[in-house]
């Protein structure tokens, strides 16, 4: 999800997108490698492109069950209280299964 959002503001709203990078602290040349894996060979690709250090700038809930839970912890400090859920991978059932058994319960 954080490569087709990012994608999506090299190539689409390129002069727009200034503040929201740098609000994010994120550079151009980051998020261009991104952009180009997107065009080339699509959402997987560009999420291949994605660093963990342009991951963690995006604020992204992502990565293990113990990650997940610190992020949302995080965004619930900030006073969120909901999130949308987007699965992305090749196993998208197990990963909705790991995510109802490990992260969700640390939260009810």
């Amino acid at each position: 999800m954080a490569a087709m959002y990012l994608a999506n503001k090299v190539q689409n709203i390129r002069g727009s997108a200034d503040v929201l990078l740098q609000k994010a602290g994120l550079t151009f040349e980051e998020i261009a490698p991104i952009a180009e894996a997107m065009e080339k060979g699509g959402r997987k690709a560009a999420s291949q492109a994605v660093t963990d250090d342009v991951l963690r700038k995006t604020c992204a809930i992502a990565g293990t069950p113990d990650e997940c839970c610190e992020r949302i912890a995080e965004y619930r400090q900030a006073g969120c209280t909901n999130i949308m859920l987007e699965i992305w991978g090749d196993d998208r059932e197990e990963q909705a299964k790991l995510f109802g058994e490990a992260v969700l319960p640390q939260f009810r």
